[in-house]
């Protein structure tokens, strides 16, 4: 296992500009240059032996704040929502979710609250999957409701580019605490890595392999994680490393840019 760096290290040095660490005349000052503000939908579930609950909600976030350090001072990152929809986590402890209603209601003050004083231009971020549901809910809704500027979402884990992912990628199985997100969160939070411990998934092919041919059908199905796998995590976290991490989020990065460019 790649001895981890800071957890800072993917900032290259730079800056954020986050509202909470702001003070009112900082604020005040800074305004009229915000061009977006972004929110992070996060998650606080389950991910096995391998990385911390807070992993989706890290990786979302710690991207915007990447973006907005690029950006500087154009991209507001607003504090992150840290529970999402997560259902299917609830078989195992620390996994929390909240109602569809719960998650509307709460963008919906948030994004009121920021139409009051700009800027008007609104992203939400993710990288839970289990979250793209309300999201494009939200967007549609909400965006109906306040008449934004402009308003969008954008799934930052289906940015990994294909050919950096195969190179990371040693299991057929991969989505959930396995070697691509672990890597990919070695780079970015490595200290929510639980390398001494990190194993593979224990997985039930039988379930995990019927929801995938349903899944390639169109159909979508109420079901749990732990049907799925008995340790919680998917792949082999094993062959993650700090290297196969930084070329993915990077790559992530690239595309990510382009569409905030």
């Amino acid at each position: 296992m790649t001895t981890l760096k800071t957890p800072e290290f993917h900032l290259g040095g730079l800056q954020p500009l986050e509202l909470e660490k702001l003070t009112l005349p900082e604020l005040r000052e800074v305004l009229p240059e915000v061009k977006l503000a972004v929110l992070t939908l996060g998650s606080i579930e389950q991910h096995g032996p391998n990385t911390a609950l807070e992993t989706d909600l890290a990786m979302a976030h710690e991207m915007a704040r990447m973006a907005s350090a690029r950006l500087y001072p154009h991209i507001l990152i607003l504090p992150p929502i840290p529970w999402g929809m997560s259902a299917y986590h609830m078989d195992f402890p620390g996994s929390m979710t909240l109602r569809p209603e719960t998650v509307l209601d709460t963008m919906r003050d948030i994004f009121r609250s920021l139409q009051q004083h700009g800027p008007n231009n609104w992203l939400i971020t993710n990288f839970h999957s289990g979250n793209e549901g309300i999201i494009s809910v939200a967007v549609q809704a909400i965006g109906a409701e306040l008449k934004p500027d402009f308003f969008g979402s954008v799934s930052l884990a289906l940015l990994e580019p294909d050919d950096i992912e195969a190179q990371v990628r040693k299991t057929p199985i991969v989505g959930h605490a396995c070697e691509v997100e672990t890597a990919e969160l070695m780079y970015v939070r490595p200290d929510l890595v639980r390398s001494e411990d990190v194993a593979a998934g224990d997985l039930l092919h039988e379930h995990i392999d019927r929801r995938r041919r349903f899944f390639g059908s169109g159909v979508r199905l109420s079901w749990s994680f732990a049907e799925g796998t008995r340790n919680g995590a998917l792949g082999d976290s094993r062959y993650a490393s700090y290297e196969g991490g930084q070329n993915l989020v990077e790559g992530m990065m690239d595309e990510f840019m382009d569409i905030l460019n």
